[in-house]
């Protein structure tokens, strides 16, 4: 990761790297689509801003020292992610761009799809309950598995609920 500037206008926006003098400039009417993927890991907390052009390509733009998990951080008037929004939703409504809307996407577990692997694990954790009961299988002989079952069960619903604050949150902002 590398420091950077990022400048915002009507038109789209550009993205000077400082240490290595690499300017990438972006049109708005080349987004596709974006997400927000917030992170917490030793470096701190942050968020990944994950964009995909119409062409296929895929940008991702690390920024770090911004809590997604704090709500005044995402109101916040000055912030990179207000502003974002604010010019994304600004080029969404001007009629001429209709056919070419910006979406923001959910992150995966904020998807139906999250959904269903989120249930996955309970119905694995029937399955063998039910598995046992039928065999007079004594269940003390399988704890990891129990408990692996209800750790990730937990990890997927805690990230789960994480993921939908969040993406309803920033969808306020469109």
């Amino acid at each position: 990761m590398e420091k950077a500037l990022l400048f915002f206008d009507d038109q789209g926006f550009k993205l000077e790297e400082l240490e290595n003098d690499q300017t990438i400039s972006l049109n708005w009417n080349e987004l596709e689509s974006f997400r927000i993927q917030p992170f917490k890991n030793i470096s701190g907390k942050g968020f990944i801003l994950k964009l995909k052009f119409r062409d296929g390509r895929k940008y991702s733009l690390p920024v770090i020292g911004v809590n997604l998990w704090e709500e005044s951080t995402i109101d916040d008037n000055a912030g990179l992610l207000f502003t974002f929004f604010k010019q994304v939703k600004a080029y969404n409504e001007q009629p001429i761009f209709k056919d070419k809307e910006i979406l923001f996407l959910p992150n995966f577990f904020a998807t139906n799809l999250g959904q269903y692997l989120l249930v996955l694990p309970v119905i694995l954790l029937i399955i063998d309950l039910e598995y046992r009961s039928l065999h007079h299988i004594p269940l003390k002989r399988n704890y990891p598995f129990l408990f692996m079952t209800v750790v990730l069960a937990v990890g997927f619903w805690d990230q789960r609920k994480k993921d939908r604050q969040i993406y309803q949150t920033l969808s306020n902002l469109l």
